[in-house]
């Protein structure tokens, strides 16, 4: 499959069959060179793209969480010179700015969260309908990553600021337990404002 699949494999992750053909293929035969070879060629270069496409976006979360390290650093590289910010607030591309904090590395991680604290304010992004979920997703991905202590302690620190705001609002709501759940311990002022 991997064979005949290798020329026309943009329009295979962008077909609504196709994406899942890909991603079965990168879940259980990622060591093959043809689909190492397809990933190299056509995902890792257009993952940004392909991220926010409706069918596509499946295939670039399925490298970031099945991928070889290489695959998921050049997928992950790719991301952060399209845009993660803008990324995060696709209604496709928030699965794979989740799929970033939940699969990969510290460093990325810590390289992911520090772009979007620089990108775009946290307090607007934990109160948008999509990248919400991003935030969430890197509060519940540093728990087992010291790296990130500095970003979440600035994170947790204007979320804190912002918690009354965030509380009436559906999606900051949910930002805000998330941030309750994973940072009481490691900020204590964001404990306290919180309660």
């Amino acid at each position: 499959i991997a064979e005949e699949l290798s020329s026309p494999v943009s329009a295979v992750v962008r077909h609504k069959y196709g994406c899942r053909i890909m991603c079965r293929l990168i879940e259980h035969a990622i060591t093959l060179p043809a689909v190492a070879r397809m990933i190299d060629s056509e995902i890792v270069p257009r993952a940004f793209e392909l991220g926010r496409h409706e069918f596509a976006h499946y295939v670039v979360a399925c490298v970031l969480e099945h991928g070889m390290f290489e695959h998921k650093r050049s997928v992950v590289q790719s991301l952060l010179s399209g845009g993660l910010a803008c990324l995060a607030q696709n209604r496709h591309g928030r699965f794979v700015v989740e799929a970033l904090f939940a699969h990969c590395g510290p460093e990325d991680r810590s390289a992911a969260l520090e772009l979007l604290r620089r990108a775009a304010d946290p307090v607007d992004l934990a109160l948008h309908s999509h990248a919400h979920g991003a935030i969430g997703a890197a509060l519940r991905s540093s728990v087992d990553c010291p790296d990130m202590a500095a970003e979440l302690a600035a994170l947790a620190s204007k979320l804190a600021d912002a918690a009354p705001m965030l509380a009436e609002s559906r999606f900051g709501h949910r930002v805000l337990h998330a941030a309750e759940q994973m940072c009481a311990t490691q900020v204590p002022r964001f404990a306290a404002v919180a309660a």
